[in-house]
């Protein structure tokens, strides 16, 4: 990671720094690719996520759960069978 600062004199300075194995920034991050990647809802990655590991942290965020669960409800809702 590249940090940017000022000096007193106003020139630029740069600092490198390798992020830490627990940033949840940037796990978060990765989380969100990989839901794309792989075309799953967010329902179905938390699910299978905890099966494989049941003290995984919640990594997404509270809009895109619920985006999915209202696709999910109208996909649901459009395929009911009428009676």
């Amino acid at each position: 990671m590249v940090v940017l600062r000022k000096d007193k004199e106003g020139n630029i300075k740069r600092s490198f720094r390798a992020p830490k194995d627990d940033d949840w920034t940037l796990i978060k991050k990765k989380t969100e690719a990989d839901i794309d990647k792989i075309k799953m809802t967010v329902g179905a990655y938390i699910y299978d996520t905890l099966l494989q590991k049941p003290d995984q942290k919640n990594t997404w965020e509270a809009s895109t759960y619920l985006s999915n669960v209202n696709t999910i409800k109208t996909t649901l809702s459009n395929t009911k069978d009428p009676k």
